[in-house]
């Protein structure tokens, strides 16, 4: 009978040949006495597919011929995972030793989402303003304890998972509606600080960021559509957080954790990135009611 792993990685790919090999290496170089399975999911490139076999042959690859959306490759990982912890580390991402046992014993206290800390691998002007916007609650210097908020790049019991049928089938923001759901529904999430993460971000440039930020707002926007249908983003709290929250408390959650950290370069490249941070973040928040708006529109238009 085929042992059922502690923890299953799924790591998402598509045109990554580039990066794929030290992400795999990386697990492969996890010294571990538990259980682990790996499965890549590559859509629309043989040559990426060819290079997380030649890396990694214990690797379960499922190849897809055709590009697809990163939920749908989340979900294709799902049905091959046996893991009762299930994490998706990315095709961008070096995890650094010791990094799985450390979620495995957070997952063990009962959380069902933990997250850990992200270092930035891109360090150019508009690769730090990445970084900041979107791992403001994972800098290095922040402390080990549970979170009042839905987490971001976290691993799940899978029992929790199965509860919300897994991931949306979307370009952009999958997880984070994964994340709100389980946290509405009161499941408990950790930042363990032991876990810590390279994160490789492809914003090499401050075309690549605003095009990112873009993309991420869309994603923002189709979470807005489907609250309004369920009358929460028209309520008191709603149009507060999307309408004032989502542009300057996102703003302010990043300073206010980047200062918690009391690190002084830390503290000294958020100052310098800081006029792309708030530009990214206006972008994303415009990006996101264009798509409300738009929906709107052709609703009432229809009507």
């Amino acid at each position: 009978m085929t042992p059922v792993p502690d923890l299953t990685c799924i790591v998402i790919a598509q045109r990554d040949e580039t990066t794929i090999e030290q992400s795999l290496s990386a697990l492969r170089g996890q010294a571990t006495a538990s259980e682990i399975q790996v499965v890549v999911v590559v859509s629309g490139s043989p040559a990426t597919a060819a290079a997380a076999r030649r890396t990694l042959p214990t690797a379960e690859v499922v190849e897809v011929d055709r590009p697809v959306l990163p939920g749908e490759a989340r979900n294709l990982g799902l049905e091959r995972a046996r893991g009762n912890v299930v994490s998706f580390p990315g095709s961008h991402v070096v995890i650094a030793p010791g990094s799985l046992e450390a979620r495995i014993r957070a997952h063990a206290q009962g959380y069902a989402m933990v997250t850990g800390i992200l270092l930035n691998g891109t360090r150019t002007w508009a690769g730090w303003a990445a970084y900041f916007l979107e791992n403001a609650a994972n800098l290095p210097g922040l402390p080990a304890g549970e979170l009042d908020f839905p987490p971001v790049h976290c691993s799940y019991l899978r029992t929790a998972l199965d509860s919300v049928s897994g991931f949306p089938p979307v370009r952009s923001g999958e997880d984070t509606e994964v994340n709100q759901a389980l946290h509405a529904r009161g499941y408990r999430s950790y930042r363990e600080t032991s876990i810590e993460l390279y994160h490789h971000n492809p914003c090499h440039t401050v075309a690549q960021l605003f095009r990112h930020q873009l993309i991420r707002g869309s994603g923002w926007g189709r979470l807005m559509r489907g609250q309004h249908a369920e009358g929460r983003l028209v309520s008191p709290s709603g149009l507060r957080y999307w309408l004032i929250d989502m542009l300057s408390g996102r703003i302010w959650f990043i300073a206010r954790h980047v200062l918690q950290t009391r690190d002084r370069r830390l503290v000294c490249r958020f100052v310098w990135s800081s006029p792309l941070i708030v530009a990214g973040a206006l972008a994303g928040w415009i990006r996101a009611w264009l798509v409300v708006l738009a929906r709107r529109s052709t609703v009432d238009d229809s009507g």
